[in-house]
C-alpha cells in the first residue's frame, strides 16, 4: 500500500502524487503520437473503402462489454520521440 489513510495517512502523499504527474507530463511530451488508419487499412486486404463512417466521419471508438469504450478494431499509430520514429504499433 502506497498511502495510507486515516490517522496514519502519509502526509507527503500531495507532493509526491504532484511530482509523479509532473514527471509524467515532462516525459510525455516528448513523445508525437500521430494516427497511422491509412497504413492500416492498406495492409489489411479486403478492408479498402471499408472503414466504418458515422455521418461522413471515421469512427474510431467502440463500446461492447468490459465497461468504457475502447479502439475499434485496434489503434494503429506511430510514435516518433525528436523527429525520430521509435516504434510502429499495430
Amino acid at each position: 500500500r502506497a498511502f495510507e489513510f486515516g490517522p496514519r495517512a502519509c502526509i507527503g502523499q500531495t507532493l509526491a502524487m504532484t511530482e509523479l504527474k509532473a514527471a509524467l507530463v515532462m516525459t510525455v511530451r516528448a513523445f508525437e503520437i500521430r494516427s497511422a488508419y491509412e497504413e492500416w487499412d492498406a495492409l489489411v486486404p479486403g478492408r479498402e473503402g471499408e472503414a466504418r463512417m458515422v455521418n461522413g466521419i471515421r469512427a474510431y471508438q467502440a463500446e461492447k462489454g468490459g465497461g468504457g469504450a475502447h479502439p475499434a478494431d485496434v489503434f494503429p499509430r506511430r510514435i516518433v520521440v525528436g523527429g525520430h520514429e521509435v516504434a510502429k504499433v499495430e
